[in-house]
């Protein structure tokens, strides 16, 4: 049967046009799909293996700057043990001249009327004013204990009324000697005692040495 639309074209009824729809592979478009995501695992299991292999790397030069490390130190300590020994050798043998000098020194200023009956080396402690612009503005200072060194000499004069005299020259002769000018910071007499023995009138006296710093 055939139907005429007889009615003008300004009146008829438009139908919506149908939208075509392109085929889509499907089982072509999941092929992809699943090639990107093996290829993405692929990828980042390769990264895992390379940081994997990087960090056992690392591990080991940390090992073996550790070992390099302990090495260093033990030859270290074995060039410092060996220097302080060698130190110590040097000391004792500086120490043994430097004696037999001030021996020879003290043997050759000894004067007339003069007898040595013993001499030591004390240690005591004394105090000295750190601050000199506390010291000027007269405020109380704080007095730190210093370690000094002191060659004691004991000994006897006899002179028949001239022992202070004798005693004096003593004294002068050692300020006056450079090599005692040199080792120590001050030489002062520090005890005259008179006595008797016998008949003879004497005087027994003790002078103190003080070392210098770089000296003792």
């Amino acid at each position: 049967m055939i139907q005429i639309n007889l009615l003008p074209e300004s009146l008829r009824r438009k139908e919506t046009p149908r939208i075509a729809m392109p085929a889509i592979p499907i089982k072509k478009s999941l092929f992809l799909v699943g090639g990107a995501v093996v290829l993405i695992q692929l990828f980042l299991t390769l990264a895992a293996l390379y940081m994997r292999f990087e960090l056992v790397s690392v591990d080991r030069k940390i090992t073996v700057a550790r070992q390099d490390n302990r090495e260093i130190v033990k030859q270290k300590a074995e060039t410092t043990g060996m220097y302080n020994r060698m130190k110590e050798i040097r000391s004792l043998t500086e120490r043994k001249f430097y004696w037999t000098s001030l021996l020879n020194e003290l043997s050759n200023s000894m004067t007339k009327g003069i007898w040595l009956r013993s001499l030591y080396v004390v240690e005591e402690q004394e105090h000295a004013v750190k601050s000199e612009k506390v010291e000027k503005e007269k405020k109380p200072a704080k007095a730190a204990a210093e370690r000094v060194r002191y060659l004691v000499l004991e000994g006897t004069a006899i002179g028949a009324g001239q022992e202070t005299a004798f005693i004096g020259k003593f004294l002068k002769e050692l300020k006056d000697n450079l090599f005692f000018a040199q080792t120590f910071k001050e030489i002062k007499p520090s005890n005259i005692k008179q006595k008797k023995i016998g008949d003879y009138e004497v005087y027994d006296f003790m002078i103190r040495c003080q070392f210098k710093r770089d000296k003792v």
